[in-house]
């Protein structure tokens, strides 16, 4: 039986990807939300960025000596309600890569399980590199920003190309190589690399927005691994933290076992705010 088109199916999937490309666009919102951290990763040196960047701005309040309450508090406020919902349907850098492996190729799973620790490294790097070094460093790697920041910036300011030298051609080098790898890997960035991705996932075990599953209907078929990018186990984890919510499981699963729904446990975040004294 055909499924019906909902905003929850792959194709609907498409739909949100592309609304949030265009609302992190739109230059005439700056002016309001500017300084207002998106929960994806996005550069603020985009010349129609809508908000701000959550990783270059902790950085940067950090290495002026300020704790990035405000940052932090904006973007786990939103992960407690989705979780990395957030990568699979709202991150344009996310939707870079699902264009490029929609490119007709042979395909790959994930075969270097212990890289998917380097993401935690690089939290590393944003938070006690930017304090030890006084610069932003993973800024200096970030793919998503020579994609969103770098590349237009030097298009429309032909003035900066000439000051283009090894750090810009250096990031250059690494969204080349991480481009050709998404059309053939899925999502290899936000498997292995990326430190909002890996904080995000923390949120998996206690957000609201989660997958839930059907025991009784579950017939141990394993289409859903077959179907998950990152060859998760879904009926032994469902809130593992690398599984970006994509939906690609809840697709595949014959019986519908599988679903969207909503946690029946109260996140401790909003325990403690209704806790009496």
């Amino acid at each position: 039986m055909k499924k019906r088109f909902t905003i929850f199916t792959l194709k609907g999937k498409i739909l949100i990807q592309t609304l949030f490309a265009v609302f992190y666009n739109l230059p005439f919102l700056s002016m309001y939300l500017k300084r207002v951290p998106m929960p994806v990763l996005y550069c603020y040196s985009c010349p129609l960025a809508t908000g701000a960047c959550p990783v270059g701005t902790i950085q940067h309040l950090l290495i002026v000596g300020m704790i990035p309450f405000y940052t932090i508090g904006i973007i786990s406020l939103i992960f407690i309600f989705f979780g990395r919902y957030t990568c699979g349907y709202m991150c344009p850098f996310g939707f870079y890569q699902d264009l490029l492996f929609r490119i007709k190729t042979k395909k790959i799973k994930p075969k270097i399980p212990y890289l998917v620790y380097s993401k935690y490294v690089l939290i590393g790097l944003v938070v006690i590199g930017s304090i030890i070094s006084h610069e932003t460093l993973f800024c200096k790697i970030c793919p998503a920003g020579t994609l969103t920041a770098g590349i237009p910036q030097l298009i429309i300011k032909p003035a900066l190309r000439a000051l283009a030298g090894t750090l810009f051609y250096s990031k250059l080098i690494i969204l080349i190589l991480l481009t050709i790898w998404s059309i053939f890997e899925e999502r290899p960035f936000c498997h292995y690399f990326c430190p909002l991705g890996a904080f995000i996932g923390f949120f998996n075990k206690v957000s609201y927005f989660q997958i839930k599953m059907d025991k009784d209907k579950c017939i141990d078929c394993d289409l859903c691994r077959k179907a998950c990018p990152f060859d998760i186990k879904v009926y032994e984890d469902l809130t593992n933290l690398n599984c970006i919510r994509c939906g690609k499981c809840i697709e595949a699963c014959p019986t519908g076992a599988l679903s969207w729904g909503v946690t029946n446990k109260i996140p401790p975040v909003v325990i403690n705010l209704n806790k009496k004294n």
